[in-house]
């Protein structure tokens, strides 16, 4: 099973998730009480793991609208930089 929830997400065109992202519950995602659940919710065989993968080459440090992720990537280049 967990095969199948890995080929899955190698298209997520497939997922419409970036629609949902123009409703107003999903605008700002550091708001959303529980994002694993609202996740499965929305795609039953969403995984953390393979969900992370899949989602990872499409995360933009510069499109970013999450304040959490804007203090993780500062942080990340911090430590790069020697801060």
């Amino acid at each position: 099973m967990g095969g199948c929830r890995k080929a899955s997400f190698n298209n997520l065109r497939d997922i419409p998730i970036a629609k949902l992202q123009r409703k107003r519950r999903y605008r700002n995602p550091d708001v959303v009480v529980d994002p694993v659940e609202a996740l499965r919710r929305l795609v039953p065989y969403y995984s953390k793991v393979g969900g992370s993968r899949a989602i990872g080459p499409h995360l933009s440090a510069e499109r970013n609208v999450s304040h959490s992720f804007a203090v993780f990537v500062d942080g990340i280049r911090g430590l790069r930089l020697g801060a």
